[in-house]
């Protein structure tokens, strides 16, 4: 499951960013990847970078 949720509230150069998105699902085991960013884009790749990084390239469960 993905959600991305935006925050227009969140944009003074202090917050973490208006973005978020979250990644869960069985092969994560009760974890959840998430990232809050500025950027769509970017909070997309970093939780895309993490599950590669655990799933694909390392050969996770």
């Amino acid at each position: 499951m993905v959600m991305v949720k935006w925050d227009g509230e969140r944009t003074a150069p202090g917050d973490s960013g208006p973005y978020t998105v979250l990644v869960s699902g069985a092969r994560l085991a009760g974890e959840l990847l998430r990232a809050d960013t500025h950027s769509l884009e970017e909070a997309l790749a970093r939780v895309l970078f993490e599950y590669t990084v655990r799933f694909w390239l390392t050969g996770g469960d």
